[in-house]
């Protein structure tokens, strides 16, 4: 199989992540490949190959081994996440890649809410984790709405309202940046 064969291949492949058809990673676009990596570390030799052997591989696994990373640096790949903005905000704090993100300020498409399958329990001890196999849903008191109603039932319906009124702040002439919150 040639290279833009697989190129072609590897754009359209999108992994969702949450189980609910909106959370994914999808493979955009990547320039490169290994041989570009084992050019890139033979530089200084003045040596350019076109094909990769077995010699070059364990160059790669060397150099990844004792974190001689900069030859990475000449391949690059572009993803597109779609994540909650939890989830995104990790991103931005650990970030080693360069972003972009959809503003609301131009665009309205395809506004989506994450809305968990499922709801962990708070860790006893850890503020930072969650119990992975302990799961709640939650029903909601009717001190905060009109009727019994679940945890994700409530949250549902709380975007909507959410989504109703930024639409009637957007009607009243509020700007996006404040109507949206």
């Amino acid at each position: 199989m040639d290279e833009d064969n697989i190129k072609d291949n590897a754009t359209n492949r999108t992994i969702f992540t949450y189980g609910d058809n909106i959370g994914s990673v999808s493979l955009v676009d990547y320039m490169g490949s290994d041989i570009s990596v084992v050019n890139s570390a033979r530089v200084s030799f003045g040596v350019e190959k076109s094909e990769l052997d077995r010699r070059d591989k364990r160059l790669i696994n060397y150099l990844i081994r004792h974190r001689h990373t900069s030859t990475l640096e000449h391949n690059l790949i572009t993803f597109k996440f779609v994540v909650p903005l939890f989830v995104r905000s990790q991103h931005h704090r650990h970030r080693t890649w360069s972003y972009n993100e959809i503003s609301r300020r131009y665009t309205e498409k395809n506004l989506q809410f994450y809305e968990p399958l499922e709801f962990r329990t708070q860790h006893e001890s850890n503020r930072q984790a969650s119990n992975e196999r302990d799961t709640a849903n939650p029903t909601i008191a009717p001190q905060f709405i009109d009727s019994y109603i679940s945890a994700s039932d409530a949250m549902k319906s709380w975007h909507k309202q959410s989504l109703d009124f930024f639409a009637k702040l957007l009607a009243a002439g509020v700007c996006r940046e404040q109507a949206r919150g």
